[in-house]
């Protein structure tokens, strides 16, 4: 539940990495909506970029949120009473030493579980806008990503030079990493053919980060 930033993505494919299956909330998403959406898909971690986003899920129903293992956060600033009062809620860089400590203890574990990964695999849920009645998480697999990989991001014939995306190339992440279009042309893309994901501060700012970055792709 966060604006684009580096974090959703790491954490993206992360949890993809591990079998498990990513769900993302628009930053916009209010109080009712956060409430309705944990309920339905019961995430185990729940990553609230800052003190809005953790205040959201913080009110959600406690019998829908018993799921709720893990509330991290990346943002500090007027964290540190609630980090204090909720022992579910854990810093960005705190989780990453967990991380690294396990990789020491379980050498391999990861590369392992990716190895074991089948194509029939949900890796994601893209929940719909909600406009007809309450959203519906489409359950996308590892067999539906790879289909879209191949028919749109390796489909050279869509770019203007006939020529494929490389690691080369600057793209602006700017649509909410929630919504498919954006996974594609950005998390998707930067891992079959490495082009730097480059992030505006704000949606406010996009236009002045296409013109310091002047991106290859958009």
């Amino acid at each position: 539940h966060s604006e684009d930033r580096p974090e959703w993505v790491i954490l993206d494919l992360a949890t993809v990495a591990v079998r498990a299956i990513t769900v993302g909330l628009y930053p916009t998403n209010p109080v009712a909506e956060v409430n309705y959406m944990v309920g339905d898909c019961a995430p185990k971690i729940f990553f609230a970029e800052d003190q809005e986003q953790y205040d959201k899920v913080a009110e959600v129903d406690a019998e829908k949120a018993a799921c709720l293992t893990k509330i991290l956060y990346v943002e500090p600033r007027g964290m540190t009473k609630s980090e204090a009062a909720d022992d579910r809620v854990m810093f960005w860089d705190d989780f990453l030493k967990l991380g690294r400590a396990h990789r020491e203890e379980n050498p391999g574990a990861v590369e392992q579980r990716m190895a074991e990964a089948q194509p029939e695999d949900v890796m994601t849920l893209v929940y719909t806008s909600g406009t007809t009645g309450p959203p519906k998480g489409a359950m996308l697999t590892n067999a539906n990503v790879t289909f879209a990989i191949d028919k749109v991001i390796n489909f050279v014939d869509r770019m203007p030079d006939g020529k494929a995306v490389s690691d080369k190339d600057l793209i602006v992440t700017y649509l909410p990493l929630f919504h498919v279009a954006e996974r594609i042309f950005s998390t998707w893309t930067l891992v079959v053919a490495g082009p730097s994901l480059n992030f505006a501060e704000s949606i406010e700012t996009v236009a002045e980060a296409l013109r310091e970055i002047q991106p290859t792709i958009f």
